[in-house]
């Protein structure tokens, strides 16, 4: 331990910037990433490929369907956009630029400009048709093309992003949906989860876990001496735990928000930390945050995130069996984290 102490005293460490090394997020990439993002679109359109077996069959063409994703964001600007409205809100259809070719080719390939307009419409009309069809929720609702309203007045705030082949080619539409209905399969996906949820009612706390060290209970007091400096053996990295208790956590990522740290999880499946006896688990903690039992099931899948709440910074909290014990400002070194106590 004085070694390691004196062999940083000598060396210049670098304060740990988390705005250099991490990646920041929008408000809306995070609140719908529990849900809407976490969504699989072709479980709630069963059989909508079917719908379009017998138009490839009377076209001669093969379609197999690659991906159905959600995003949330803007999508890239489309010259062929068709919009439809769902009650008091709206979706439209956009053709990938480079896709509209690919699909005219197989088609009809000496189609005219009128005729190209009428195809690429038509083939819109039939997409949004067979979603309304395949539609396996509970909410129904009235379709409407809107002929005249105009694409470029776009207000989506994500949507769907469709990937298919069309005789070995690739092909891509953008579903670009309104915030209305974005939040309203934000919102299904989050009912499902509560449905089946297993954690209890009250509320959970989980602690950001940047790394932790285990030292035998006669030594703990030499890692807790002001000005004390020392390594964290872990690389520099956006990697932390969520500690759901002492013993039990999940692998996640650190990233920004407005300024405060946010935090996706890796992988759904939490990790028994084993303590060797005769030590005591040294933590190194941003912070922590509590939820609700509804909230910590949604936050429990890969790729969800969540706001933690706490400011971007080197503060760091030092804490022995769920109690801080110490406070300390994060460095680097060399590519590996160091503490400093203060």
């Amino acid at each position: 331990m004085s070694n390691e102490n004196e062999k940083h005293k000598k060396v210049e460490l670098n304060s740990w910037n988390p705005k250099k090394i991490l990646q920041s997020y929008t408000q809306n990439e995070v609140k719908y990433s529990r849900g809407f993002l976490r969504c699989s679109p072709e479980k709630w359109f069963p059989g909508v490929s079917m719908q379009w077996l017998p138009l490839a069959h009377s076209l001669g063409v093969d379609i197999l369907s690659v991906s159905a994703k959600p995003f949330i964001g803007k999508a890239p600007d489309c010259k062929y956009s068709y919009v439809f409205s769902l009650e008091q809100d709206y979706i439209t259809v956009a053709f990938e630029n480079e896709s509209v070719q690919t699909i005219l080719e197989y088609v009809l390939p000496r189609a005219t400009k009128s005729a190209k307009d009428v195809i690429l419409e038509y083939l819109a009309i039939r997409l949004v048709t067979s979603l309304a069809l395949s539609w396996s929720g509970a909410e129904a609702a009235s379709l409407k093309y809107e002929h005249d309203l105009n694409a470029n007045s776009d207000t989506s705030i994500g949507g769907i992003n469709l990937r298919f082949s069309l005789n070995g080619a690739p092909v891509e539409i953008w579903i670009k949906l309104s915030k209305p209905i974005v939040e309203r399969m934000d919102g299904l996906w989050c009912r499902q989860l509560h449905s089946t949820s297993t954690f209890s009612v009250n509320p959970s706390i989980i602690r950001i876990e940047i790394a932790n060290l285990t030292v035998p209970p006669s030594m703990l007091s030499n890692y807790l001496k002001l000005g004390i400096c020392y390594d964290l053996e872990v690389p520099v990295s956006d990697s932390v735990n969520l500690v759901l208790d002492d013993r039990h956590i999940l692998p996640a990522t650190l990233g920004i928000v407005d300024g405060k740290f946010s935090a996706e999880v890796v992988s759904k499946n939490t990790i028994l930390q084993k303590i060797p006896a005769g030590t005591t688990k040294l933590s190194f903690e941003l912070g922590e945050t509590s939820f609700d039992f509804g909230t910590l099931s949604e936050i429990c899948q890969a790729g969800a995130s969540f706001n933690t709440n706490i400011p971007v910074s080197n503060d760091i909290k030092i804490v022995v069996n769920g109690e801080q014990v110490g406070k300390g400002k994060l460095y680097s070194h060399q590519g590996s984290l160091v503490v400093k106590v203060v």
